[in-house]
């Protein structure tokens, strides 16, 4: 943070001043009253610090206790408090116009960063910090150099207090060691710290720390354990970390914090809510910053919307647009590729992928929150979406999507005991007809195959050739799904084979269509089939079976006649007639 940069910027003000004060002989209480003078004028808060010291032989040292930079009115506790710093500079160097620290030692740091309950924080320094907010290079020249030799920051611990959510968070035992020989050579920064409970650790090697704040590019390389997760990044800084490019391997990634929203619980029920979609805004300020441009590879990666297990991915993040193009995924039992664009200016989406081999239940719960379709095979889809919520997400939905299934199951209702009900209440068998049904847990529809393809408009999904097909029934079909109002509206037409010995059965069943409407909300959706179809497809079968057996007895009777009043020589006259006309 700005702050804890201006605080160190302080303790080395003093350190110069020290150096210049020494051969000037001037009082040393009379030179910290001219830096809390400055400090007081510059950020509005009060420096104070005890028991200052000053050693000329054979180095230069300079010690500190009790240094503290206050909050403003109204907080309780200091922003900075230090127990004591400890500062050797070796006098050559400084003859030399070089700065070589022998050790600059910072012990018992506590930064106490506080939310009021009405939002005044007491890290902010009005104009202060805004004019300390551009990242403008610094250019060293050739002739001054930098040293830092047993730099450290020991027993450190930051605390984040939030009195408006009564939360409080706690970094402890904050070790930093920081070398470098020159700013010309390799910038060494390790460090540890426990964080709500857990171990932590980070290593980053700069190369040329003068080009890294002349703005020059920087090799940069970092690796950090934690959380039973490593990250490890090999690339190249640019403009003081306004641009940065290279390799990146991570293990387990969760962008929901990041994105906003949750990862669906892993439930047996629907997770949809009696409520709807959330209107919770979708947070996406953290992907506007520096520009980025990355080959990641990461264990799994988490999102409020979708889920996955091993990931590469191309990554650019450039004036808040995200671009992913990644390469592959594995993830619900299969993989794909795709592109997924986020524009956090605009609050936008688009996307486009092709998954293979996937397992659709685990994918529309994380998706869509939809659980009743069971089956694996391939998904395409190309969507788009605006991200102010996810209830603005559904309802801004557009774009194409198709699904081709085998092996699987719509779970909720039993569609061939519900054609079985309707072909006895056709053949007049009321006893055992139970038409209209609810969705119940128990109950499914099984499949050997089935597609669907969907346009998709302001989050309805629409489809024309829906196809089911499985051993006892074949299923074609057209309608929506309202992901907004989280209902459904389709009318299948289905025929009931008799035979369950395979697809190509045939019975005295399978020829009779039975329409069945499947209508209504996803916590109350009613299936029942619509007789009146059937009965009419029922009857003009009847009359076509009546008409042909009519023919057949008349083509009966007339060689019945002609076999008992015609001879054989009467008949070929006949027919002969009958034929030469």
């Amino acid at each position: 943070m700005k702050i804890v940069v201006w605080f160190f910027s302080t303790l080395v003000v003093l350190l110069i001043a020290a150096v210049v004060a020494v051969p000037m002989l001037l009082p040393l209480d009379r030179l910290v009253q001219e830096v809390q003078r400055e400090v007081k004028s510059s950020l509005g808060r009060e420096l104070s610090l005890t028991d200052p010291s000053v050693s000329v032989f054979p180095t230069l040292m300079v010690s500190l206790h009790d240094v503290t930079l206050a909050s403003p009115a109204g907080f309780k506790d200091d922003l900075i408090s230090v127990g004591s710093v400890d500062i050797d500079v070796a006098w050559s160097s400084v003859w030399q116009g070089e700065l070589a620290v022998n050790r600059f030692t910072l012990s018992d740091l506590t930064l106490h960063l506080t939310t009021l309950q009405n939002g005044d924080t007491n890290w902010v320094m009005g104009s202060g910090q805004q004019a300390s907010g551009n990242n403008e290079a610094l250019v060293i020249p050739a002739s001054v150099d930098v040293a830092l030799n047993n730099v450290a920051l020991t027993n450190a611990t930051v605390v984040i207090e939030n009195a408006a959510t009564d939360s409080v968070t706690r970094v402890e035992d904050i070790n930093v060691t920081i070398d470098m020989g020159s700013l010309d050579s390799d910038l060494s920064v390790k460090g540890k710290l426990t964080m709500l409970g857990e171990a932590l650790s980070a290593s980053i090697t700069l190369n040329k720390a003068r080009g890294l704040l002349a703005g020059e590019s920087t090799q940069v390389s970092l690796l950090f354990e934690g959380y039973k997760n490593r990250i490890d990044f090999k690339g190249n800084v640019v403009d003081m970390g306004q641009r940065i490019n290279g390799q990146l391997t991570l293990g387990d990634v969760d962008l929901v914090p990041l994105l906003g929203g949750e990862v669906a619980a892993d439930s047996g029920q629907s997770s949809t809510a009696s409520a709807g979609w959330s209107d919770e805004p979708i947070d996406l300020s953290g992907l506007i910053g520096p520009d980025v441009d990355l080959q990641v590879s990461m264990h799994s990666l988490a999102t409020p919307w979708v889920n996955t297990g091993e990931l590469q991915t191309g990554v650019v993040l450039q004036g808040g647009n995200l671009t992913m193009d990644v390469s592959k995924f594995v993830a619900y039992g299969g993989e794909g590729s795709g592109v997924f664009r986020i524009d956090a200016n605009q609050s936008t989406t688009r996307s486009n992928f092709d998954l293979r081999g996937i397992d659709i239940q685990p994918l529309l719960k994380d998706l869509v929150e939809i659980d009743k379709l069971l089956g694996s095979g391939d998904v395409n889809f190309a969507i788009n979406a605006k991200l102010n919520s996810m209830r603005d997400i559904m309802q801004s939905l557009g774009g194409k999507a198709s699904v081709a299934l085998a092996d699987g199951a719509v779970l909720g209702f039993n569609l061939a005991a519900i054609l079985k009900s309707a072909q006895s209440a056709i053949k007049g068998d009321f006893a055992s007809v139970s038409l209209d049904q609810n969705f119940a847990a128990a109950e499914k529809t099984d499949f050997s195959s089935m597609s669907v393809s969907f346009d998709i408009t302001k989050g309805v999904m629409t489809s024309r050739d829906t196809q089911l097909l499985s051993p006892l029934i074949r299923v074609t079909g057209e309608g929506s799904v309202d992901m907004p109002q989280q209902a459904v509206d389709y009318m299948l037409t289905s025929r009931l084979v008799a035979s369950s010995v395979g697809q190509g059965a045939a019975g005295d069943e399978s020829g009779l269509a039975i329409p069945v409407s499947v209508k209504g909300p996803w916590a109350d959706v009613k299936v029942s089939p619509k007789l009146s179809g059937a009965l009419k497809e029922k009857s003009k079968a009847k009359v076509e079976e009546v008409k042909q057996e009519g023919k057949q007895r008349l083509q009966q009777e007339l060689d019945k006649v002609i076999d008992k009043n015609l001879k054989d020589e009467d008949k070929k006259k006949l027919l002969k007639g009958l034929f030469s006309r």
